[in-house]
């Protein structure tokens, strides 16, 4: 084991848990990626911390403390929830072993805890995300050389990366990721594992993969290198289509945008298809239909812009313009220009946002409730696309009193 002292700033809430498990013989640990981004001098996420102290140990350690709060997570994984002052919140795992099918399915068939510190370190995926950050000592243990492969900029898996891939085959898509994340280099032994067991991710929820999906392409990183890698191991079979050259430096031309990031990788391929397949891929209602909102938007070329941009909504309709000047290339200026107008001259893009309701429509009319109110809101909505000066309540009723209402299909 290799120990080296590095001052990492942490809260006083994390040193008021080190110090409990210190009191009952344990030393506490940050583990996995925040240890990795502080090394890095990056801004760090979630907070992991671990012990050799057991779920139950570790309640009976807070009992009394009415700071910490305790909660389940996965006890049989020897996974807690803790929470401090209400403020901080760490998820808490046992140093534990696993023994999984060999399927690539990350199902664990035996979970064993507690177990030393260089057993934990062995169950985790790149070396530079089993570092050990010794709270109370400010020291880093590193049992697998993650402090050198991270000085090196480089991916390694912990033990023989095949069996590393075989036990959950996600790690070969986090591998694209990571090496997105810290546009790092994959060490060969490591990159041909994830060459070999690429097959098993047919094994892979869909959920799962969707998700892992998603992260790489909202990477701060490279991304295009976190593709490259999808390609080079075939796990672009997810996509449901290999990723092209084109594909990939069409993407990474997009804003950081999950949006306009998954239409710009799909756009090439059949619209129907793409909208399953992001579907299958679990990602969300919202998402899919801003996904197809963009890919079934192939030109700007409209008869009645004003009224185009009031259908499509304001938000979508900025998500659309970015991808055509962004990712196809067009000229937008004017599109631009044109929006940023109506938006301020008090243009609405939902009927519920005009300055008049059913009920002063129903009054003006002399009607009862009844589908026309409806077909008047949808006149005074195109009416103010293209005059949004007149959505004030007294011009909206004149129009109606009078009307002056645009006949529109």
């Amino acid at each position: 084991m290799k120990t080296v002292s590095r001052q990492i700033d942490t809260t006083e809430q994390l040193m008021h848990l080190a110090q409990a498990f210190h009191r009952e013989g344990y030393t506490l640990y940050a583990v996995g990626g925040w240890v990795r981004d502080h090394l890095l001098g990056r801004t760090p996420g979630d907070l992991d911390v671990a012990s050799k102290a057991s779920p139950d140990q570790v309640k009976a350690m807070f009992d009394l403390d009415d700071r910490v709060m305790i909660m389940p997570r996965s006890l049989p994984m020897g996974t807690l929830i803790i929470r401090v002052d209400h403020t901080m919140e760490v998820e808490y795992t046992c140093f534990r072993s696993e023994a999984y099918k060999r399927d690539g399915s990350h199902c664990p068939e035996v979970v064993t805890y507690p177990v030393s510190l260089e057993e934990d370190a062995l169950r985790r995926d790149f070396t530079v995300n089993a570092l050990y950050y010794d709270i109370l000592d400010s020291s880093v243990m590193d049992t697998v050389g993650g402090l050198s492969d991270l000085e090196h900029n480089r991916l390694r898996a912990v033990r023989a990366p095949r069996e590393v891939f075989i036990e959950d085959a996600l790690r070969i898509l986090r591998l694209c990721r990571q090496a997105a994340d810290l546009d790092a280099e994959v060490e060969a032994d490591t990159l041909e594992g994830a060459k070999d067991m690429a097959h098993l991710m047919v094994n892979l929820s869909n959920e799962r993969i969707g998700a892992e999906v998603h992260k790489l392409l909202m990477t701060k990183g490279n991304l295009q290198r976190g593709l490259e890698l999808m390609a080079t191991l075939g796990t672009d079979d997810t996509l449901g289509h290999p990723l092209t050259t084109e594909s990939i430096l069409r993407c990474t031309k997009a804003p950081r945008h999950s949006v306009l990031r998954f239409a710009a990788l799909l756009w090439e391929h059949n619209p129907r298809e793409t909208m399953a397949l992001a579907r299958r891929l679990c990602l969300g209602a919202e998402l899919v239909a801003d996904i197809g909102f963009i890919l079934s938007h192939r030109s700007l070329e409209q008869e009645d812009m004003p009224w185009f941009m009031v259908q499509c909504g304001f938000k979508r309709m900025g998500m659309l313009l970015d991808f055509h000047a962004h990712v196809l290339g067009a000229d937008v200026i004017g599109h631009r220009k044109l929006l940023a107008q109506m938006v301020a001259g008090g243009a609405v893009d939902r009927a519920e946002d005009l300055d008049i309701d059913g009920k002063a429509i129903m009054e003006a009319l002399g009607i009862a409730p009844s589908q026309e109110i409806g077909k008047v809101k949808r006149a005074l909505l195109y009416h103010v696309a293209h005059h949004p000066e007149d959505n004030r309540r007294d011009r909206l009723l004149t129009l109606v009193q009078n009307g002056q209402l645009p006949q529109i299909s």
